[in-house]
């Protein structure tokens, strides 16, 4: 009984922190593409100006 608690446990942590990586990483993803896209449209105004 203790022993599948604690695999139960166990599991349970990993998917919170396997959840949590997911989200992290859309997050770092929106914002890294967030940062291309304004150094994209200083450089053009740059450009263009």
């Amino acid at each position: 009984m203790r022993d599948s608690a604690a695999v139960q446990l166990n599991l349970a942590v990993f998917l919170v922190i396997l959840v949590f990586c997911l989200i992290f990483w859309r997050f770092v993803l929106v914002l890294v593409s967030l940062l291309f896209k304004m150094i994209a449209a200083i450089f053009f105004i740059g450009l263009f100006r």
